[in-house]
């Protein structure tokens, strides 16, 4: 597990992390020189009472401690660059496998879990992958750098010195472990408490009518405080690591005070040997205490990147993989086709073949397994038994996405996207004028309502359609279908979601395409079948097939 995986380092992104490095090379390189620069003042420059001198060490000591920061702001500026575009790019691809990913697996998945991943947990990984890069990683070079001129300085005074290293490696781990359990307490309560909030927010309105604000109050108080307490536990820890680290590095530093001022006592340094490597330490401990300060982030960045990493091992295939495509003349076939989602059959044994331009009611009571055959007729599912064929080829040959572009689907529950009408009308299809979508909005009745809106088709519709009725959600809904002039419409429970004029109409907008569209339409309603070329009824997942002269009947 590493960041580089995520990362994806290009070329690009490899330069500019080696113009970081050698950024850190070179503000350890202008640092090196500063103890030397300070022994001299005070072993020559004082001692011959050449205040001159004093100031010229002083002026170089300053330009070569500012030369390096500037060194070291570049590089952070490099590694910046480098890293906010791979962020950007994983995020990219997060998205990405979330749509690869079938309808099955997003049964099964809390999308509140799924937004936690690629928002939350993607952006702990871009704070960690900065830290590192732009942080951790020049001041362990720098610390490197320091600790060889700390060696040649003075090898007794460096062995003191180095004395904390072993200590602290052994905090980092009996701390570290306490810090990782801690750290996956809160990031679950975050979690919940992002998830309730995400709910509450969402069913704003049924909770006040229901009278039930203080029960989710009370709700989000509760998890409130527990990822407050999460909170506590964590940062405690973490902070008893950093403390209990820099304590032992002070420690170290005031022995080395301590050894070197009796060293200088007893006449075996000069005081600018050890106030030379005393401004060493001093450089090195601010370093050091960038590279322990980092540990916790690690720590609290490392259940963000497994989590991260199990989401894009997940390696669900899709229901069908095929690459031909076909000019979609309207034919469907479903051969035997049985499907269950999970052990108890939903459908069973299903044989219907329906031809271009045929109007079919599939009528049945609901949980009859009417929206699985839709769900199966768009390719969201593979039967687990029989086949399903488009103009007579069989699905798995197809690229079942350019297929789906030659459908029109009213959903049983129609969703309606923030932005303007105009744009939820034409989604997902940018080639489309707005010529064709203003006339897929007079087929579907919507063009009067959208021109009385202000800004017309350039009207804000809200966030899930809430600037809008329900008929007119509907009918929106309906003119997105419509658009494109599809080969084969699909209207899943249309009358639960169109009002009564909108079905009365459709057959005129149906009329007025070049070329009629093969219907589907999925429902409980019997009063849809009086315009049906052919009704076929779903009883306990099996299809019953009456001509249309018997659909006055109510079926057994």
């Amino acid at each position: 597990m590493t960041l580089t995986r995520h990362l994806h380092l290009s070329a690009s992104v490899r330069r500019m992390l080696v113009v970081s490095l050698l950024a850190a090379l070179g503000q350890a390189l202008l640092l090196v020189p500063i103890p030397l620069v300070i022994r001299h003042v005070f072993d020559s420059d004082l001692r011959r009472g050449h205040a001159g001198g004093v100031v010229v060490g002083g002026i170089v000591v300053l330009a070569l401690y500012l030369c390096g920061s500037a060194l070291a702001l570049a590089g952070r500026y490099a590694v910046l660059g480098a890293t906010k575009p791979a962020i950007a790019g994983l995020r990219s691809q997060l998205v990405a496998h979330i749509y690869s990913l079938p309808k099955s697996f997003h049964d099964r998945v809390d999308p509140r879990q799924l937004h936690a991943t690629i928002v939350q947990d993607s952006e702990r990984l871009d704070v960690v992958a900065n830290a590192a890069v732009a942080q951790m990683l020049p001041a362990a070079v720098v610390s490197v750098g320091l600790s060889i001129v700390a060696l040649v300085l003075n090898p007794v005074l460096f062995a003191v010195l180095a004395c904390a290293v072993p200590v602290m490696v052994i905090i980092k781990r009996r701390f570290g472990a306490r810090v990782r359990v801690r750290t996956r307490t809160w990031q679950a309560a975050f979690d919940r408490f992002s998830a309730l909030i995400q709910t509450a927010l969402r069913a704003r309105t049924l909770t006040e009518v229901r009278g039930a604000e203080k029960i989710e109050l009370e709700q989000l108080d509760a998890s409130g405080e527990s990822l407050s307490e999460a909170g506590l536990q964590m940062a405690w820890r973490q902070s008893g690591m950093s403390i209990a680290q820099g304590s032992v590095l002070a420690i170290a530093t005031v022995l080395v005070l301590m050894v070197g001022g009796s060293a200088v006592a007893h006449g075996d340094m000069t005081t600018g040997d050890l106030i030379s490597f005393y401004a060493v330490v001093l450089l090195l401990q601010g370093q050091v205490g960038t590279v322990t300060s980092f540990l916790p982030l690690a720590i609290s960045g490392r259940e963000s990147l497994e989590r991260l990493n199990e989401f894009l091992d997940i390696a669900e295939p899709t229901p069908y993989a095929g690459r031909a495509r076909i000019k979609f003349q309207g034919n469907i076939e479903l051969r035997g086709v049985s499907f269950a989602y999970g052990e108890e059959p939903v459908l069973r044994e299903i044989d219907i073949a329906i031809g271009s331009g045929e109007n079919l009611v599939i009528l049945g009571p609901n949980g009859a397994g009417k929206s699985s055959l839709a769900s199966l007729i768009l390719g969201l599912y593979r039967p687990t038994s029989g086949e399903m064929l488009a103009d007579g080829i069989p699905y798995a040959e197809l690229d079942i996405r350019a297929l789906r572009r030659a459908f029109g689907v009213l959903l049983q529950e129609p969703v309606i996207l923030p932005g303007t009408v105009a744009y939820n009308i034409g989604y997902g299809r940018p080639d489309i004028s707005r010529a064709e979508i203003e006339r897929a909005a007079a087929r579907a009745g919507a063009a009067d309502f959208i021109e009385r809106l202000p800004g017309g088709f350039d009207a804000h519709v809200g966030v899930e359609g809430v600037l809008l009725s329900g008929g007119q959600r509907q009918r929106v809904a309906l003119a997105r279908a419509l658009l494109g002039e599809p080969r084969l419409l699909i209207l899943d429970e249309p009358t639960s979601h169109l009002d009564s004029g909108a079905i009365a109409e459709l057959p005129r907008a149906l009329a007025e395409l070049p070329r009629r569209p093969t219907v589907i339409t999925i429902t409980h309603d019997e009063s849809l079948a009086a315009e049906a070329d052919r009704v076929c009824h779903v009883r306990d997942g099996r299809t019953i097939a009456s001509a249309l002269a018997a659909v006055t009947e109510r079926p057994a």
